[in-house]
């Protein structure tokens, strides 16, 4: 019979409260906020990128995805750059396209293959080749708006991006030393 029987395990609580819960809650606490921190302070300095280098490319791409919300922007309304305007009085745009295209990728894809250099006769190897198409395309994946571009347009950007994030972490490092 006493095999038979069934025991069943009480939880027993304690009276003194216990200190690990506490330092968990502090430190998934502090692990969201800094994701938060981190996702703000990115939307404001990319925003000021943008506001600072006009007439680029890239600032545009730039600019469009941060207004589409790719960055899940929706609860940065008190952001210091971006004004504030209630959704409510925010135009909506629904107009048909009477002629729409084949495919928008279709046509960036032949772009983007009508401008890649030739490659020479006896210049280089295939394998050289394929290198300078997959760095072209790591490029056009780290640049904004990069897929949208030819080679030509791709690289004159590639320079003025380059300069603007340079002075970029240059102004961010003046800020940091100050505080």
């Amino acid at each position: 019979m006493d095999q038979h029987r069934i025991t069943k395990r009480r939880r027993v609580y304690s009276l003194q409260p216990n200190t690990l819960p506490r330092t968990v809650f502090a430190k998934k606490y502090v692990n969201h906020l800094d994701h938060e921190l981190e996702k703000l302070v990115r939307y404001e300095v990319d925003k000021a990128l943008v506001s600072s280098a006009e007439g680029f490319a890239w600032s545009r791409a730039l600019n469009v995805k941060l207004q589409r919300g790719g960055l899940n922007v929706g609860r940065l309304q008190n952001s210091s750059i971006t004004p504030q305007t209630p959704k409510a009085s925010l135009p909506t745009k629904f107009s048909p396209n009477p002629n729409p295209k084949p495919s928008q990728k279709d046509s960036k894809r032949s772009k983007r293959l009508q401008c890649l250099p030739k490659p020479k006769r006896g210049a280089g190897t295939e394998g050289e080749e394929v290198q300078f198409r997959q760095q072209l395309t790591n490029l056009r994946t780290l640049m904004p708006g990069g897929n949208e571009m030819g080679v030509n347009e791709l690289l004159t950007e590639v320079g003025s991006y380059l300069v603007a994030l340079e002075l970029q972490v240059n102004v961010l490092r003046c800020l940091v030393d100050t505080q």
